[in-house]
């Protein structure tokens, strides 16, 4: 199995954000929208998620519930990332 996106993320998401790259509140359960995530930084951080990995999030996966928690997130995006590549 291919590595966890984690660490890109958490650092997309710093940078949109503008949080530390380091920063605890960037844990697992994190909620996005209550560290300051809007849905103009949900565009900015899938825009930029997908240049960083190089790969495609489709539309209807992506949903508010998805970003209630970092954890999800990552899934998500490691699922796209193994179906990408198989």
């Amino acid at each position: 199995m291919s590595p966890t996106s984690a660490p890109t993320v958490r650092r997309v998401l710093s940078e949109v954000l503008g949080l530390p790259a380091d920063s605890a509140a960037l844990h697992d359960g994190a909620n996005l929208f209550e560290l300051g995530l809007d849905s103009l930084g949900v565009v900015r951080f899938i825009a930029d998620v997908e240049a960083a990995l190089h790969l495609r999030l489709p539309d209807e996966q992506l949903h508010a519930g998805l970003f209630e928690r970092l954890d999800r997130l990552v899934a998500c995006i490691d699922a796209q990332r193994a179906e990408s590549a198989a």
